[in-house]
């Protein structure tokens, strides 16, 4: 009888081995019950084949959590693992470990990458530029519109002369206003009005410098 009741306090004793939370790519965790002193997991990739253990774990109350991470731990597998303290081994169980999920790759280097392969040809420069700004949701016809009237009223500060400018601008608008030829940019429809007054305001103060000569 007395050596009944040791068996019987030694099973007891064993851990109990608990379902697998928290399970990630390369991790789970385990709770584990019924320990004494410490506790740890072990685990393999086949039945019987515990050749990984953890970390120890305190046990409080006769309770542990213990966390299992790292290799053979891979997407897409099963594990079986253990529950275990220095008195021996739970039950196996098992835990099915999700697919890993590849990090997104960045594009942010498409443009440049299909500028450089097409030896940096025109047509394709001005068709990737627009990617970044209209990535920020900005319009790129309105960005070009922008930066081609700041040159010319730039040129004209810097000049005191509309005569530069208005050169300037009947040499290079063509190149500029259509989306089909030239640079293919196509600048809005406001920002070629804009040319056109100030073409005809650089007109006019032309013509009146030259009557009042």
């Amino acid at each position: 009888m007395l050596v009944l009741t040791l068996l019987t306090g030694i099973a007891s004793a064993i851990p109990t081995t608990g379902d697998a939370t928290l399970v990630g790519s390369n991790n789970f965790t385990v709770q584990v019950t019924g320990a004494s002193g410490y506790a740890y997991v072990i685990w393999g990739q086949s039945a019987g084949n515990n050749n990984w253990m953890s970390e120890n774990a305190t046990v409080a109350g006769g309770t542990a959590t213990v966390t299992v991470w790292g290799a053979p731990i891979i997407g897409d597998r099963t594990i079986y693992y253990k529950a275990c303290d220095a008195t021996g081994c739970g039950a196996e169980k098992t835990v099915a470990i999700p697919t890993v999920t590849p990090i997104p790759v960045p594009s942010y280097g498409d443009p440049l990458r299909r500028i450089t392969s097409s030896h940096f040809a025109l047509p394709n420069i001005t068709a990737e530029m627009p990617n970044a700004l209209t990535g920020l949701g900005t319009p790129i016809i309105l960005f070009w519109s922008i930066l081609y009237i700041a040159f010319l009223l730039g040129l004209w500060l810097r000049t005191r002369t509309v005569r530069m400018s208005l050169m300037v601008m009947f040499l290079t608008a063509p190149f500029l206003i259509s989306p089909t030829a030239g640079l293919y940019l196509g600048i809005t429809t406001s920002a070629a009005y804009v040319m056109l007054q100030l073409a005809g305001a650089a007109l006019a103060g032309i013509v009146y410098m030259f009557t009042k000569k």
